[in-house]
């Protein structure tokens, strides 16, 4: 959206967003409710900023198929999440930004082999509960909260760990590259 000073009011609306998705300023604000915001372009790089904000449900969801190309979406700044958080296909580029899972209830990350440059868990309550494996490339910080990898692998290959609350574990899971 545009302008300084705004207020985008999602409340428990299902925002289909086929393109780039700007927050256009630090002044705006995002006021995400329980809505869930679903980036389903077709093809193309698709650029999210914004700037600070949180968004409650965020799926990821090519609206195309293999065979005629995938949409690629690439962060401008931290990716804030106060709910849950699902890829299900195309192409995810973070750069060098984080996914922050934020929410004071549970909240569900399921990556589906899509690779994370940057995980921080800071919750004031809750649990970020995995629903499928996990790769972290540049670091996993687990601030405040409990990330519980739900019987799924955690691979932190070239990733740095920093652990202050709690890192849960059911004793099926592989811990890859931790140091």
């Amino acid at each position: 959206f545009s302008g300084t000073g705004a207020t985008l009011h999602l409340e428990s609306a299902n925002l289909y967003c086929s393109g780039a998705f700007n927050a256009a300023s630090a002044l705006n604000i995002i006021d995400a409710g329980t809505s869930t915001v679903t980036f389903n372009a077709t093809s193309g790089t698709n650029d999210i900023r914004l700037y600070g904000n949180s968004l409650n449900n965020v799926v990821f969801n090519d609206a195309n198929d293999a065979t005629s190309g995938w949409a690629t979406w690439r962060l401008q700044d931290a990716l804030n999440v106060a709910c849950n958080l699902t890829f299900t296909d195309g192409t995810f580029d973070p750069q060098t930004y984080a996914v922050v899972l934020n929410g004071t209830g549970t909240q569900t990350l399921t990556t589906n082999a899509v690779s994370l440059y940057d995980l921080t868990v800071n919750k004031s309550a809750g649990a970020v509960n995995l629903a499928s494996n996990l790769d972290v490339n540049h670091g996993l910080t687990i601030t405040a909260g409990t990330l519980d990898l739900s019987g799924y692998n955690l691979d932190l290959t070239g990733a740095a760990f920093s652990n202050i609350d709690t890192l849960r574990l059911q004793g099926s899971e592989t811990l890859t590259n931790f140091t």
